[in-house]
C-alpha cells in the first residue's frame, strides 16, 4: 500500500481456490496463510508460509521462491518447520523465524564454533563458548570434523590397538561413540558425496591397503585406490553433484577421484593441499604448494593461479572480516610467520611466530572468522579482526580442531 493508499498485491493470489505450494513471479506465485513478513536492508522480503510449513523469499522483482522447509510436510528434523509464524531479519541479514508447533526459534545466523584440543596425556578436551569439557581421556593419533547438517560430529583414530570412531552428541547432551574401523589411518577426509551440505561418506588412507570410502549412510567400505597417497583432499572443484577427491600420489602429481573413475590434474607433488571456494561461485578450489615454486589455486576446475612466490608450512582460508571474501591464510614458517592475504590482494602480516597447528572458527559466534594458532610452548591463541590475539590454552596442544560440536 503506497502513501497514496492504492493498494496492489505482491505475490499469491486471492481466496481459497489460490492455495498452494508454487513459486513463481508476482500472483502466479501461491502460499498458503502467510503470518509472518520482514524485510532486509536490500528489499528482499521473507515470508513464514505457515500452513505450508516454509520460508519463501520474495526478491525485488517480485520473483518468489521457497528457500527452507517442506511444503506439505512438517516435523521437527533440521531441514524442516512446523507452522512458523513470526519471521525477522537483523542488520547483518541473518534470519529468524519462531516455528510455532516446534517450540523452537530458527535462524540463519552462525553458531558459535566448537574448539577441539588434544592436549597429549591429559585427553581430548572441546570449548564450547567459554565452558572447557572432557570429552575422551585418552590422546589421539587425528582429529577430523564432519558436518552432520545442523551439528558436526568428530572422527576421531586413536592410533594402532584402538582404531577409528566418531564421536556426536544429541540435543539432550548425551554423548554417543561408535567405532569405524579397528585400524589406524594415515590420512582421513570427509566427503559430501551428494552436493547436499553433509558429509555422509569419507574417505582414509591405511597403510599399504590404499584408499577406502566409507558410505555413512550404508555403513559400507569400498577400495577405490591400491596405492597410499601423500596428501588428500576433497571438495566440488567443477560445482555439479557432490565432492570429488584429490590424492597426491608420491612421483606421480595430482589425481581426482570422481564418478568412479581417476584423471590426472597435474604431474607435479605438492607439500601443503586443501580446497576452499576463493571466489565464491560455488565450485571449490583446490589450494596446493608446490615445493620451490609457491602457493598455487587451481581456479573453477580450468587455470591454475601463483597466489605467493613463497612455500607455505599451512595454509588455511577465512572471512576475517564478515565481507563474504575468503581470506587465504598462510604460515610460511621461522622466520617469515603467519600472514593472510585479504580480499584477494594485499598481504596483512597476523604474527611473526610460526605455528605447530591452526585452523579456523567462529568462536564467539558474532559472524567473523577467527584464526586459532597453536605456537607451541606458548600454547593456544585466538586472533579476530580488529581485536587481535587472545589466550585460549596455556599448554602446548598436540592437535587443534574447529566444528559445530555441541
Amino acid at each position: 500500500m503506497n502513501t497514496a493508499g492504492t493498494v496492489t498485491t505482491l505475490a499469491g493470489g486471492i481466496g481459497g481456490i489460490f492455495n498452494g505450494t508454487g513459486d513463481g513471479v508476482g500472483t502466479a506465485a501461491r502460499f498458503n496463510n502467510p503470518q509472518g513478513i520482514a524485510v532486509d536492508s536490500a528489499g528482499t522480503i521473507y515470508v513464514a508460509d505457515t500452513n505450508m510449513h516454509t520460508i519463501r523469499q520474495i526478491t525485488p522483482g517480485n520473483v518468489v521462491t521457497t528457500i527452507a522447509g517442506c511444503p506439505q510436510c512438517f516435523g521437527g528434523d533440521p531441514r524442516r518447520f512446523n507452522s512458523p509464524q513470526g519471521i525477522a531479519v537483523d542488520s547483518r541479514g541473518f534470519v529468524y523465524v519462531a516455528d510455532t508447533r516446534n517450540n523452537t526459534i530458527r535462524t540463519t545466523a552462525p553458531l558459535a564454533t566448537s574448539l577441539v584440543v588434544d592436549l597429549g596425556p591429559y585427553g581430548i578436551w572441546l570449548r564450547r563458548g567459554t565452558t572447557w569439557r572432557l570429552i575422551n581421556p585418552t590422546s589421539a593419533k587425528s582429529i577430523v570434523s564432519e558436518s552432520e547438517g545442523i551439528d558436526d560430529g568428530l572422527i576421531i583414530d586413536f592410533g594402532p590397538g584402538i582404531g577409528i570412531w566418531f564421536y556426536g552428541r544429541d540435543s539432550n547432551g548425551t554423548d554417543f561413540w561408535f567405532q569405524l574401523n579397528t585400524q589406524s589411518a594415515d590420512a582421513i577426509v570427509p566427503v559430501d558425496s551428494q552436493g547436499t551440505g553433509e558429509t555422509d561418506n569419507a574417505v582414509f588412507s591405511f597403510a599399504g591397503l590404499g584408499l577406502w570410502m566409507l558410505d555413512g549412510d550404508e555403513g559400507t567400505w569400498t577400495q577405490i585406490h591400491s596405492v597410499n597417497p601423500v596428501h588428500l583432499a576433497a571438495g566440488n572443484l567443477d560445482g555439479v553433484g557432490g565432492d570429488e577427491v584429490i590424492a597426491d600420489f608420491a612421483g606421480y602429481g595430482l589425481w581426482i577421484y570422481s564418478g568412479g573413475m581417476w584423471s590426472s590434474l597435474h604431474p607435479y607433488d605438492v607439500s601443503t593441499m586443501m580446497t576452499a571456494d576463493l571466489d565464491g561461485n560455488g565450485k571449490k578450489d583446490l589450494i596446493v604448494t608446490f615445493p620451490h615454486v609457491g602457493v598455487w589455486a587451481y581456479m573453477n576446475g580450468t587455470a591454475w593461479v601463483q597466489i605467493h612466490v613463497f612455500d607455505a608450512l599451512r595454509v588455511a582460508t577465512a572471512d576475517l572480516d564478515g565481507n563474504g571474501v575468503l581470506d587465504v591464510i598462510i604460515d610460511f614458517g621461522p622466520g617469515i610467520g603467519l600472514w593472510a592475504r585479504k580480499n584477494g590482494t594485499t598481504w596483512v602480516q597476523l604474527n611473526g611466530t610460526a605455528t605447530e597447528n591452526i585452523a579456523i572458527g567462529d568462536l564467539d559466534g558474532d559472524g567473523l572468522d577467527e584464526v586459532i594458532a597453536d605456537y607451541g610452548g606458548l600454547g593456544v591463541w585466538d586472533y579476530q579482526e580488529g581485536r587481535g590475539w587472545t589466550a585460549v590454552h596455556g599448554f602446548n596442544a598436540k592437535s587443534i580442531a574447529t566444528g559445530r560440536v555441541r
